[in-house]
């Protein structure tokens, strides 16, 4: 009898647990989403220059970053309370489903394909497959549109100059972006 009444705790207690960490999760997607409709909604107010040269700033937040938490706040789907609880705790993931049509996105969440779990790659994945069909396919002659050209004295985060080229990237799927450092 000790040994059933052991498993009882056991199993109470790992659901406990469960339900726990479960919350706790899902306050992750919350905060997220929070803090989208914040960005969107200070965006909008006559101080957002200084507010968002204070953000940078501080380390807070990067000008990327605020972009695409606009991106989300601005998507009735991943802001209605309904899904939240169904949404990956992931700015990147998120903001990629905004990416989507309204219809395939409703559709992802009818179908479950959207849930807590989802990987920015298969949200990247989806993305591919929906994209412009007039976008030019890489059979197609190409042509340069832009160089950057960074002189050897300049100071600046390679990092963050490579985040908001990744942005243009998914912005326009269609172009082909490559880094190529020429420094000796």
């Amino acid at each position: 009898m000790g040994a059933i009444f052991g498993d009882v705790v056991s199993s109470v207690e790992v659901e406990h647990a469960v339900k726990e960490i479960g919350e706790s999760w899902n306050k992750a997607v919350q905060s997220i989403i929070d803090t989208a409709v914040l960005v969107h909604q200070y965006k909008n107010s006559k101080h957002w220059k200084d507010i968002k040269e204070q953000l940078i700033e501080r380390n807070i937040m990067k000008n990327s970053v605020m972009s695409m938490m606009t991106g989300i706040a601005e998507n009735g789907l991943l802001t209605s309370p309904d899904n939240i609880p169904l949404l990956p705790p992931c700015y990147n993931t998120l903001y990629l489903l905004t990416k989507l049509d309204e219809d395939v996105l409703q559709d992802k969440f009818r179908s479950g394909d959207v849930h807590p779990g989802l990987k920015v790659e298969d949200a990247r994945q989806w993305r591919k497959e929906t994209s412009d069909p007039t976008a030019k396919s890489s059979s197609e002659p190409s042509f340069t549109f832009a160089k950057i050209t960074i002189p050897n004295d300049a100071e600046f985060n390679e990092y963050d100059l490579q985040q908001a080229l990744n942005l243009l990237k998914e912005r326009f799927p269609f172009i082909d972006i490559s880094f190529v450092s020429t420094k000796s």
